[in-house]
């Protein structure tokens, strides 16, 4: 299904290929799915389908909630919006699950820069 929900964006079809993908998220879960369930939400995210994102990220993690990557992708769609508060715990959640997951702690690291220039900003803004 998720084939055909890509096949379906690029011929333009967006609303006919968030249909095929909310499909795919309520079909029936298996074993061999853990990966498409990732592969639908990354590809939300690149449309920016958050909705589709989600649903398809807390399905991967209410399936397998010991693999580490459904939680850093799901960090990914709300570094994407910028809810820093919903970040951190998600990646801290990935890297106590896998400690060496190289693109968790990256993005780790990135958000705490963020946290602190948004600070500083908001500092400056109330003096």
């Amino acid at each position: 299904m998720i084939g055909l929900g890509e096949a379906l964006q690029g011929i333009g079809k967006s609303e006919a290929a968030s249909e095929t993908y909310q499909r795919a998220i309520e079909a029936k879960v298996m074993v061999e799915d853990r990966v498409l369930f990732n592969t639908l939400g990354n590809l939300a995210l690149r449309k920016k389908d958050f909705n589709i994102a989600l649903k398809a990220f807390d399905k991967a993690i209410s399936y397998f909630p010991q693999d580490a990557v459904n939680y850093y992708n799901k960090s990914l769609l709300y570094v994407l919006q910028k809810n820093w508060e919903k970040v951190t715990p998600l990646l801290k959640k990935a890297l106590s699950l896998q400690p060496g997951l190289r693109e968790a702690n990256m993005m780790m690291q990135k958000v705490e820069k963020w946290k602190k220039i948004l600070a500083a900003s908001q500092a400056a803004k109330a003096n």
